[in-house]
């Protein structure tokens, strides 16, 4: 009996023990997933997405980012950005992830970069650790392309319309002078 008494409290101690490890093996698996859903949307929007530190280090790209370096987006982290986007040795003075390091803001920029083949609106939001401090920057590009060709070919359009206009009205004035001889 006594053997009995004292399996109770041991049984008790095993089930609770056996309730923990299930909570912890459900949370552990609902931390995984979110990572999983939260990496699936990160590589799922088509802007190029690098965040990066402070001393211009990626510390991780999205796959859009990845694609066009046509490395694997673990393999961006640690590059400088400067050497790895732009192929340069230095980042340049009016880099928005330059001023957002220098002064917490937002920044925005209209770039053409050869190396991502193509023309972009380039955006970094700070980004602070959890005491507030500044630690780097969340940078998006968004490929403006296709925008900027159509800007220039309905510029391009315009200038021909206005010498077409302007030829239009110089001979309207030779007829009418004709006319009035």
């Amino acid at each position: 009996k006594q053997r009995l008494e004292r399996l109770g409290p041991v049984v008790d101690r095993a089930l609770r023990e056996a309730r923990k490890l299930a909570e912890k093996r459900r949370a552990d698996e609902e931390i995984l997933q979110a990572k999983e859903e939260w990496e699936y949307t990160f590589n799922t929007v088509p802007d190029l997405i690098a965040i990066l530190d402070c001393q211009h280090r990626i510390v991780r790209v999205n796959q859009a980012m990845a694609d066009p370096l046509g490395i694997k987006p673990e393999q961006a982290v640690g590059l400088q950005c400067y050497e790895a986007v732009h192929g340069k040795s230095a980042p340049h003075a009016s880099c928005p992830h330059v001023l957002t390091c220098q002064d917490g803001n937002e920044h925005t920029a209209e770039v053409h970069e050869p190396n991502l083949g193509g023309d972009f609106i380039v955006s970094t939001t700070p980004l602070h650790d959890r005491h507030g401090q500044l630690i780097g920057a969340i940078h998006v590009a968004r490929d403006i392309t296709e925008r900027k060709r159509a800007e220039e070919a309905l510029s391009k359009s315009h200038e021909e319309l206005e010498a077409m206009n302007e030829e239009m009205a110089a001979q309207n004035e030779e007829l009418l002078a004709e006319i009035e001889e």
